[in-house]
């Protein structure tokens, strides 16, 4: 984790760093050191008591090494090439969020994501770079010994977010504007003018390169976002951006 925790550049929503499938290796190893102990010893039955042991030994240690991890996770920063606006940048990040991510909004106006028991506050850090500190209550911290599933659905969650943000905060994301007129020579429906990849009339993002995409060519269309608004709105219903 300490080449990775400064600055990440993330190419892609899957989760950027994995220690889990490594201190797996552990179980072979402690187990493999217990069972030639017990043979030595005692025999095949010293030997699979052995064996067990030293499973039960390294899965305490994984606790202890996924507990450190996680905590590390709170340093983590990431790149961005500028600083969009925190409420434009929750605006077009929320209609990015499956159904299994959550956005709750603090009194100090900045945002929390949370994800199977992982809450995450979205913050600007003034320096070039963006951080998503994992948030937990004392009671929760305390009890909750599940370090290794609470380590790898942090690393998710983060790793989601973070590209989400990326795109939006990168400098291409205002430049890419897909037209009706553009249209793909296979599927005969719209492109990404950014990929090239085509896409569904009813995308928001592309799920090629994950920039906003904007419909033009059509009446009462947000600039934002591409969604329709009623004759007289003043807010885009689907992602809040301002209508002048």
């Amino acid at each position: 984790m300490k080449k990775s925790r400064k600055n990440i550049q993330l190419t892609s929503v899957a989760p950027f760093e994995n220690g889990m499938l490594l201190l797996n290796k552990g179980y072979y190893i402690c187990g493999g050191i217990g069972a030639v102990v017990g043979l030595m010893s005692g025999g095949i039955a010293a030997a699979a008591l052995a064996t067990v042991v030293g499973v039960v030994i390294w899965y305490l240690l994984k606790l202890t090494l996924a507990q450190w991890m996680w905590w590390n996770l709170r340093k983590c920063t990431f790149k961005m090439d500028k600083e969009v606006p925190y409420d434009k940048l929750v605006a077009q990040l929320i209609p990015a969020l499956s159904y299994e991510l959550t956005a709750d909004k603090r009194n100090d106006g900045s945002y929390d994501v949370t994800y199977k028991k992982v809450r995450l506050h979205v913050r600007y850090n003034g320096d070039g770079t963006f951080s998503m500190p994992w948030q937990q209550n004392l009671i929760s911290r305390c009890f909750n010994v599940r370090y290794n599933t609470i380590y790898k659905n942090t690393v998710m969650v983060m790793s989601i977010l973070g590209y989400h943000i990326q795109q939006i905060c990168s400098n291409l994301s205002e430049q890419v504007v897909v037209n009706r007129d553009q249209t793909h020579p296979v599927t005969d429906g719209i492109t990404c003018s950014n990929c090239g990849a085509a896409l569904s009339d009813e995308a928001k993002f592309c799920h090629g390169c994950g920039n906003t995409v904007v419909l033009k060519g059509k009446n009462n269309c947000c600039p934002n976002c591409g969604g329709e608004y009623n004759e007289g709105a003043a807010f885009c219903g689907n992602c809040g951006e301002k209508i002048n």
